[in-house]
């Protein structure tokens, strides 16, 4: 069961990252994005949509390198968020909550299918 609420986890804080990727390259017409999300930051706010997938993905087939890209993930990810404080600072919680299962399941079996 945690094991599926942590993939799911994982792509939602994934897909979230992309308002901040259309809000750079104005694909949508989000407005209570208030701060200017530069282009290059845009970049940074997919590649964490991607790495964030990726890990989903990696998790959900049990292949041990999930914990590495994960972690590549969430650095991406509050880079992001300390850039955008005002509108993305509660993905910092998400971030913790990834980190704290990547912690746990680096030495415990919690997670395992």
């Amino acid at each position: 069961m945690l094991h599926y609420l942590l993939a799911i986890v994982l792509f939602i804080h994934g897909l979230l990252h992309l308002m901040g990727y259309s809000k750079a390259f104005k694909y949508s017409g989000i407005k209570h994005i208030e701060a200017h999300i530069s282009r290059p930051i845009g970049m940074l706010w997919i590649m964490g949509c991607l790495f964030f997938i990726t890990t989903g993905v990696l998790f959900l087939l049990n292949n041990d390198y999930w914990q590495i890209v994960g972690l590549i993930s969430i650095a991406i990810s509050q880079i992001v968020i300390i850039v955008g404080w005002k509108n993305a600072r509660y993905g910092t919680i998400a971030n913790l909550l990834i980190l704290t299962a990547i912690i746990i399941s680096k030495y415990s079996d919690l997670f395992v299918k």
